[in-house]
């Protein structure tokens, strides 16, 4: 999906809401979510995939301006 406020960032939704699962899980891990207490680790893991989706998405934009903006800083 080409993101039009965000031109050059391009992510593309699986079809299988099993991959969407495994990419949130992912995401969980990586930014330590699975420390959470028990109970928010369920409600988190019992997300629909839509908003599962929409974070993921969001973290992957954040991660894509983190490197546009390291790739346009002047050099010390």
């Amino acid at each position: 999906m080409a993101d039009q406020q965000h031109p050059g960032f391009v992510l593309q939704r699986p079809d299988d809401d099993a991959e969407i699962d495994e990419m949130f899980v992912n995401l969980m891990r990586r930014r330590g979510w699975h420390n959470l207490p028990d109970q928010a680790t369920r409600v988190m893991l019992s997300y629909p995939p839509d908003k599962k989706w929409a974070l993921i998405y969001q973290d992957r934009l954040s991660g894509w301006e983190s490197l546009l903006r390291r790739q346009t800083e002047p050099a010390e």
